[in-house]
């Protein structure tokens, strides 16, 4: 029986190759990500559980080049979803004060998305 990732050293650097067996959760988060901001009509369920499952930053804690950008562009996907939420809300003719709450809890931990969510809502 294999194991589902190989690394192999190559001088400075290593080289990873993954199994089909690996899910790799960035990748899966921005797929969705992605699906749900080229739909036409939000889809609020989905883009809530977008916001819930994002944790932070990608690698947060390791500063390396190698990471930055990765960490950039998963971090503006989810400002856009954060924004849509909003977009969402203030277009509906009675927001939810539920959905203002849940919005506002599930960027608590992020001072810019905070900042966003109370200026617009």
């Amino acid at each position: 029986m294999g194991f589902p990732i190989k690394i192999v050293s190559q001088e400075e650097s290593y080289e990873i190759t993954l199994g089909e067996e690996v899910v790799i959760q960035s990748i899966g988060w921005k797929q969705a990500a992605w699906r749900a901001l080229q739909e036409n009509d939000i889809s609020v369920k989905a883009h809530m559980k977008l916001l819930e499952t994002y944790q932070g930053d990608y690698l947060q804690g390791i500063e390396s080049d190698w990471n930055l950008e990765e960490r950039k562009e998963i971090r503006n996907i989810w400002l856009q979803i954060v924004d849509n939420l909003i977009k969402d809300t203030l277009q509906n003719k009675s927001p939810s004060s539920r959905n203002i709450s849940q919005i506002s809890a599930l960027v608590s931990f992020d001072e810019e998305a905070r900042i966003l969510v109370n200026e617009k809502l």
